[in-house]
């Protein structure tokens, strides 16, 4: 056996988390509380239902190689470790909240409804990139092996549908821990 597992369920369980943990250190009264639904996926998360507000931690995928947006590491002296030994892991966390809609009328949500929501957006897309970020520090010391990589991708938003939007953040980890 080469190298040691990809520790995928501990990462993901890192993830949902830290995410929890980062929102419940921050103390700005302006910051919403994470929604109390909080688990890990099974299948393609961008399918998972959107019928209540949650946070989620999914994984798009398993894959040889690095993943294609990170950036080639320096070769070390004596790492032994080549593309054909290293595989990388996709996860999505997803934070889901509720957003006004337009009513049975057709009328549209008041402006300062709208706006205050996107003030919520934005302070959620902040909060989860620094949760993402401190997190992807704590991977890389406790569950990767010396010359893995954790990091934190795009944090885009997603809705509004039926009634909820929020922001998906793409981690992704690069290792040569083989099962």
């Amino acid at each position: 056996m080469i190298g040691n597992r990809l520790k995928i369920l501990e990462i993901g369980r890192t993830l949902l988390e830290g995410v929890a943990d980062h929102w419940a250190a921050h103390t700005d009264p302006d910051v919403e509380p994470l929604p109390d639904r909080r688990l890990l996926l099974g299948g393609d998360p961008a399918l998972a239902a959107w019928d209540c507000e949650q946070l989620t931690v999914g994984m798009q995928g398993v894959g040889n190689g690095q993943s294609d947006d990170t950036a080639a590491t320096a070769p070390q002296l004596g790492a032994g470790t080549s593309v054909f030994n290293t595989r990388h892991v996709i996860f999505e966390v997803t934070l889901l909240r509720c957003v006004a809609v337009v009513d049975d009328d057709g009328t549209p949500p008041p402006v300062a409804v709208l706006s205050a929501e996107g003030e919520r957006a934005f302070r959620d897309a902040g909060m989860l990139s620094q949760a993402l970020t401190e997190i992807a520090s704590r991977v890389r010391q406790k569950l990767l092996e010396p010359g893995g990589i954790a990091r934190v991708g795009q944090i885009l938003p997603i809705g509004p549908d039926g009634g909820f939007g929020g922001h998906v953040g793409l981690f992704q980890v690069t290792s040569a821990g083989l099962a």
